[in-house]
């Protein structure tokens, strides 16, 4: 129950945060998240600065990225330093080696990613790639991939993280 309420959030997040943003304008934002949409063809969603934080009472890592009128959205369940590098991308956040994926498109939709994988790289800094498949309302298989580089990860602000 607790990963839906962390999923719905983050959706949440990502359809209102991103509305009249401008690409870079998430405070904290550096390094680069890049996503491309294969659906019969290939199209660039988005190629903007992120941001990474880690709330460790939760052992959840965020991602966030926001542009014109696009946004993607990154949780992770993880400990810190990496233990496991390979994430299984479900609908809902789980244990320990799951994450979760959101992404707002052009046209105002949301989209939960629904299985798939990410990768990421064990450093100071967040790097790492991922293939997540989505729902689509035709018979399109949905698959979005993309890479993570160079962004800085920040503990959550306090407060914001729930305590055990």
């Amino acid at each position: 129950m607790r990963g839906r309420v962390i999923a719905a959030a983050a959706l949440a997040f990502l359809a209102g945060a991103s509305c009249g943003v401008g690409p870079g304008s998430d405070s904290g934002a550096g390094g680069h998240l890049r996503v491309v949409r294969e659906a019969g063809r290939t199209s660039t969603v988005m190629n903007d600065p992120g941001r990474a934080e880690y709330c460790p009472s939760d052992s959840i890592l965020t991602v966030i990225a926001l542009g014109d009128n696009r946004a993607a959205g990154l949780a992770v369940r993880t400990l810190f330093p990496f233990r496991a590098t390979s994430f299984a991308v479900l609908p809902e956040l789980g244990s320990v080696g799951t994450a979760t994926a959101a992404f707002r498109v052009p046209n105002g939709s949301a989209r939960l990613g629904v299985s798939g994988r990410l990768h990421l790289e064990a450093s100071v800094v967040l790097g790492g790639d991922f293939e997540i498949a989505l729902p689509d309302s035709g018979k399109t298989h949905v698959l979005y991939r993309g890479t993570l580089s160079g962004i800085p990860i920040r503990n959550a602000p306090a407060g914001s993280c729930a305590h055990p």
